[in-house]
């Protein structure tokens, strides 16, 4: 099974951002979710780990993807967004980091999820790895 990684790299009160490394890729996309919160549903990241990841289609984010076996969540999708205020306990994709009214987020998000599904067709194992400088 293929493997995709989110190197989570920056945090404040109320971001992280991250890498999203996939071996099709020879550059890096980058994420945004919220900061830690005892894994609150709607409020928190997901802990560190390793998860399934599979394509899913959404009422709301159309096509996007299903992170699968999170301890006490259900539903946590990579969908498009930019800023915390978008993820809702989920994942965001972006090309670049940036900022968007002084706060931290990605951007280019929908091109980025564009990438995302034409690249991931069946399910992977995602990886996730927190390093701050």
């Amino acid at each position: 099974m293929k493997k995709i990684y989110i190197n989570r790299f920056y945090a404040n009160a109320d971001t992280i951002l991250g890498t999203l490394i996939l071996e099709e890729l020879d550059y890096p996309l980058y994420t945004c979710e919220n900061k830690w919160f005892f894994n609150a549903k709607n409020e928190s990241c997901i802990p560190e780990g390793v998860y399934i990841l599979e394509p899913h289609y959404s009422k709301k984010f159309k096509k996007c993807f299903i992170i699968k076996h999170v301890r006490d969540r259900t539903n946590i999708l990579i969908h498009q967004g930019n800023t915390c205020e978008d993820t809702f306990g989920c994942i965001l994709p972006g090309m670049q980091t940036g900022a968007i009214l002084n706060k931290p987020a990605v951007l280019q998000s929908k091109k980025t999820m564009q990438l995302l599904v034409s690249l991931i067709k069946e399910k992977r194992e995602l990886h996730i790895r927190s390093k701050y400088v």
